[in-house]
């Protein structure tokens, strides 16, 4: 490339590379896409966000029905935001759907000068488990950290943790 791209401004990019060959019979090989991520580094705490501006550079990812919004009052469950008027709902205004395998990433925490990093967030579900098997759910979320920009992840806390983490180990 003549110049590098500026990948420095937060958002998500799509980057496809294609190479054109003469006489090249199968053109379904000639590219490859990737996402690049470009997330700031939140460094003033305490950090409180309720997404009434916005999504704030938190990201909606996989296979999932997540939407940013208002949530439906006539919606059962998940019919409300915890303050102000928006939060992330899979589906705003029905069910979710079978299958799902998404989540809500945030942006970059850089707690280096933090002796005893803490979160606190608010969180309803409606959960489907599966009582012919304990400690087994069909649908359920959980909070993980990563230290290396994602490629792996650790979740936070355990069932039966003092503060009360998770109720099943194994979610389907």
């Amino acid at each position: 490339f003549v110049a590098p791209f500026d990948f420095s401004a937060s958002g998500v990019y799509e980057c496809t590379a294609q190479v054109v060959v003469v006489d090249d019979s199968d053109n379904g090989n000639d590219s490859f896409s990737k996402q690049i991520v470009s997330s700031p580094s939140i460094t003033g705490f305490p950090y409180i966000q309720d997404f009434e501006a916005g999504s704030a550079n938190w990201l909606i990812r996989g296979n999932t029905s997540f939407e940013l919004g208002i949530p439906d009052a006539g919606n059962g469950v998940i019919n409300t935001a915890a303050s102000g008027s928006s939060a992330f709902v899979t589906n705003l205004d029905g069910e979710y759907s079978n299958n799902e395998a998404g989540w809500v990433e945030s942006p970059c925490f850089n707690f280096a000068l933090m002796d005893t990093p803490a979160i606190q967030f608010s969180y309803i579900a409606e959960i489907e488990y599966y009582p012919a098997i304990p400690g087994f759910a069909f649908d359920g979320a959980y909070l993980e950290y990563s230290t290396d920009g994602g490629q792996a992840w650790i979740k936070v806390g355990a069932v039966g943790d003092t503060v009360n983490w998770y109720n099943f180990d194994n979610i389907w």
